[in-house]
């Protein structure tokens, strides 16, 4: 059976659970309608699916799984094709604690405090707050390079394959790497650029990462 991915597809975590769903091959449909039927974004029904009403919410058997990580974990473990686990144990649960430090901290610092502000501008006659962009940069760029010291000299962040840390990191770096000047967050020499480039080209970036 198809999976149902609660929210918008613009969404950094909503890509990445349409990523691994695209690499494993698991059809699925995405949006606020599952089987057809809208469901009111912060409605009571999304409270039930999630107590902070947070997205996105994977929809399968009838049964709902929220947080990303979660979710990216139960559709590689559950579904055939590629696996986007290593096999050793510890590199397994290093993976998984990366897709924590994505998730949580990393993300806060660059989507949440940062690139929101430029997405849903929340200043006068609707443009970004300079102070706020002012404020959050520092961390936003410092959790960048985070990710560009994991990538050292590799593809991508555990070698040469992606795995489910990249289902994470890549929408968030894409976007960072996007932003124009004035407001850009990563310098023309980093090697981010190359690693956004990188996850794009491969036909699930096409698909997830390009799309506006």
């Amino acid at each position: 059976m198809s999976v149902h991915i609660y929210g918008p597809q613009f969404s950094n975590f909503v890509r990445s659970v349409q990523w691994v769903c695209e690499e494993k091959g698991i059809a699925y449909t995405l949006g606020f309608e599952p089987d057809g039927k809208a469901v009111e974004f912060r409605g009571p029904q999304h409270g039930q699916w999630h107590p902070y009403s947070k997205i996105p919410v994977l929809i399968h058997n009838g049964c709902a799984l929220g947080e990303t990580s979660a979710i990216c974990r139960y559709l590689d473990d559950n579904f055939p094709g590629t696996s986007l686990t290593p096999a050793d144990p510890w590199q397994k649960a290093e993976v998984d604690s990366w897709c924590q430090l994505l998730s949580i901290y990393i993300d806060k610092a660059v989507v949440r405090d940062y690139l929101l502000e430029l997405v849903f501008p929340k200043g006068e006659d609707g443009k970004p707050r300079v102070d706020v962009l002012a404020a959050g940069k520092p961390a936003a760029v410092a959790a960048l390079n985070i990710v560009e010291e994991k990538l050292a000299a590799q593809p991508f962040l555990f070698g040469d394959q992606p795995t489910l840390a990249d289902a994470i990191a890549a929408p968030i770096v894409c976007y960072a790497t996007g932003l124009p000047a004035g407001v850009s967050l990563v310098p023309a020499e980093s090697t981010l650029h190359d690693y956004a480039k990188r996850m794009m080209a491969s036909p699930s970036g096409q698909k997830v990462l390009l799309a506006k």
